[in-house]
């Protein structure tokens, strides 16, 4: 799927993907049983679009991207009002409803503990973006889940996320076609602290004088403490959780070598090892 190069905003490639969406639904590529009734208008929707970073960063065209509408009327089966996508090549992004593949999925309002798998297929590059944009959503508080990292970020009902993360060519994890979800919530969704070691630093090694932590939604605060090999302490910070990636300045005083890097949160820590050149 291409989008016209001279739409910047997350609103604007919204409208054509929704005509793209609703085209499919008159063609071979419509509903499994044919249906082609695309006059209803959907107000409540989340559109997810594909990025790749660099890209992204010079206002250029999403790799692809799917709706999800949301109609008091709908369901969650598939059936007439949903378009299904076959195109599972390149940078691809589909919904995965009962083992089928869908571009287009028109729904009930979200209810607690409701989830939505997403699938990607074939990353080309290292560095991406997902953009999550909620319109007048209703019902449970809707979030992109990273399985990858087990990090909820929530996303507005009403406004935009940008969900910046990477891909290591040596971690089938990371490249995990399903890695992403949307899950809901009538409260915010967390992770307990035993799953600390799961919040990813990067880069790591760094030559950049700082390093960043994804942080599950939850954690309102977090204590980073990083030590020598000897074990003395060299830097220490309380930092306010505000979004779900914060940095670390560790400046030009850390000498080349490797430290270790103490995470704490509700009564539990965990360590984990940084290497700056």
């Amino acid at each position: 799927m291409q989008f016209n190069n001279t739409l910047k905003q997350p609103l604007d490639i919204l409208l054509v993907v929704c005509v793209v969406f609703f085209s499919t639904m008159t063609n071979a590529q419509g509903p499994p049983d044919g249906g082609t009734d695309t006059a209803d208008t959907f107000p409540h929707q989340l559109s997810i679009l594909l990025y790749e970073s660099s890209i992204f960063a010079n206002n250029g065209d999403a790799s692809d991207g799917v709706i999800i509408a949301f109609d008091t009327e709908g369901n969650n089966e598939i059936d007439d009002d949903d378009a299904l996508n076959n195109d599972l090549i390149d940078e691809n992004v589909a919904i995965i409803n009962n083992g089928i593949y869908l571009g287009l999925e028109k729904r009930n309002i979200p209810q607690d503990q409701e989830e939505i798998q997403l699938d990607i297929n074939s990353y080309l590059g290292s560095n991406y973006v997902l953009v999550a944009e909620g319109i007048d959503m209703l019902g449970a508080i809707p979030y992109l889940y990273d399985d990858y990292t087990s990090t909820y970020t929530e996303i507005p009902q009403d406004g935009v996320l940008e969900y910046s993360y990477s891909i290591d060519e040596n971690i089938t994890e990371s490249q995990a076609r399903e890695r992403f979800s949307i899950q809901f919530g009538t409260t915010a969704l967390s992770i307990d602290a035993n799953y600390l070691g799961e919040i990813l630093l990067f880069p790591n090694p760094t030559n950049i004088g700082k390093f960043y932590l994804q942080v599950p939604v939850g954690v309102d605060t977090i204590e980073v403490e990083i030590y020598d090999i000897q074990g003395s302490r060299l830097y220490s910070i309380t930092k306010h959780v505000t979004e779900s990636r914060i940095s670390i300045e560790t400046d030009s005083k850390f000498a080349a070598g490797m430290y270790i890097v103490s995470l704490k949160y509700g009564g539990k820590k965990v360590v984990k090892k940084l290497i700056i050149h």
